[in-house]
């Protein structure tokens, strides 16, 4: 029987048993009670939108969007869009995003890369 939250219906499929799985051995239920919220909030704001994401899809991509943040998934190499919120953990990663903003505006020992720096140092020619 398919569960339904708020009026939104929690797909029943393999894929998203599998997703629910992952996150469950990944991490505490906290993580997956938020990715199941983000996955509401998503079907809800498309709904009001007039807007019809595929369920199985969205859910799964709720469920994997803060993986990064568990120590089973966690890199220190790549990209908060690629890896997840784990920006305390290399913070060089946020150049060009808003991340950097936020962490220049928090962290005091942020050392804020310089774009216009890079390029002058840079071997290209003029």
């Amino acid at each position: 029987m398919t569960e339904t939250i708020a009026g939104v219906a929690i797909p029943d499929t393999v894929v998203v048993k599998a997703a629910t799985d992952l996150v469950l051995d990944a991490d505490t239920e906290l993580l997956f009670h938020h990715s199941r919220r983000v996955y509401l909030w998503g079907m809800l704001k498309s709904r009001r939108r007039g807007l019809s994401p595929d369920p199985e899809l969205t859910y799964v991509g709720a469920m994997f969007h803060d993986l990064g943040l568990t120590p089973k998934y966690r890199t220190q190499q790549q990209r908060f869009e690629v890896d997840g919120a784990g920006m305390k953990d290399r913070p060089e990663t946020t150049f060009g995003t808003m991340n950097d903003d936020v962490l220049a505006h928090f962290d005091p020992h942020f050392n804020r890369e310089d774009f216009v720096t890079i390029i002058a140092r840079s071997g290209w020619p003029e």
